[in-house]
């Protein structure tokens, strides 16, 4: 008798404890997320790049990226922590006439809002340092979801996946935790019952570092006014033109020359 007793008093205090940990956290008007993710790039790749900037531009991009998300309930934003342009000088000796500055690499700036009223998302993406912002109604996909389970930031999580239209070869699967009741995850993805801590696709997983919880709610910076709003077409149609070679004199009478060249995994 007393060894039963003595069960049911831990069971009732788990139980107590469980019910405020919920509490406590569905409590919570905003959150904040941080993610690393990593990229892989099929065999090959960097051979088509200048034996000079091979080798950094491949650290660069395999590096690990850091990105946050944050959400009031209302709209939510996931965007670059922090990213910064970087030169990579010639080793190529100068021709006469032909000054090799060297290579700028611009990593991939991500900065992606989510309406949740209106149902739509704005990416703000930068050509020639002019910023636009990609307007578009949330994705609808297809998701199956699993009995798979594991433990992520000491939250239970559980396992879905979709096939892209797109790409049909490419899972991508979403470990999600309902314990927070939050509908949110990195990029664009919605429809998922709670919150994103684990992304997988071929070439990039995304995993969450750190979760913040906080009892107010947080302001996001939405839209600013004089950034234009445009369709992902028309947004193709102005960087097509802007990676087209280009050719210019500067202040000292030389002739400057420029090309682009885009990566992608």
């Amino acid at each position: 008798m007393f060894l039963t007793i003595t069960l049911n008093k831990l069971q009732m205090k788990f139980t107590y404890l469980m019910i405020f940990l919920c509490v406590s956290v569905y409590s919570q008007k905003s959150i904040k997320i941080t993610y690393e993710q990593l990229t892989s790039f099929r065999d090959g790749f960097f051979e088509g790049l200048p034996d000079s900037s091979r080798e950094q531009t491949k650290k660069a991009m395999t590096s690990p990226m850091t990105f946050e998300l944050f959400n009031n309930d209302k709209i939510s934003l996931f965007k670059s922590a922090e990213v910064k342009d970087i030169l990579i000088p010639s080793t190529e000796p100068s021709q006469a006439g032909v000054i090799d500055r060297g290579t700028v690499l611009k990593l991939p700036e991500v900065w992606i809002m989510k309406d949740f009223k209106t149902e739509k998302t704005f990416a703000k993406r930068n050509i020639e340092e002019k910023n636009y912002y990609i307007q578009e109604s949330f994705r609808k996909e297809e998701f199956i979801f699993t009995n798979e389970q594991k433990i992520i930031e000491s939250f239970k999580c559980k396992m879905a996946y979709s096939l892209p239209k797109n790409k049909p070869n490419d899972t991508i699967k979403y470990w999600y935790t309902d314990e927070i009741p939050i509908f949110d995850g990195p990029y664009y993805t919605v429809g998922i019952p709670g919150l994103i801590l684990k992304y997988e696709r071929k070439n990039r997983v995304v995993y969450a570092t750190k979760i913040e919880f906080f009892d107010k709610i947080i302001t996001i910076d939405g839209l600013t006014k004089n950034i234009p709003i445009v369709t992902q077409k028309e947004f193709e149609i102005i960087k097509e033109k802007n990676t087209e070679p280009k050719s210019y004199t500067d202040e000292n009478g030389r002739e400057i020359k420029t090309s682009t060249q885009v990566i992608k995994p």
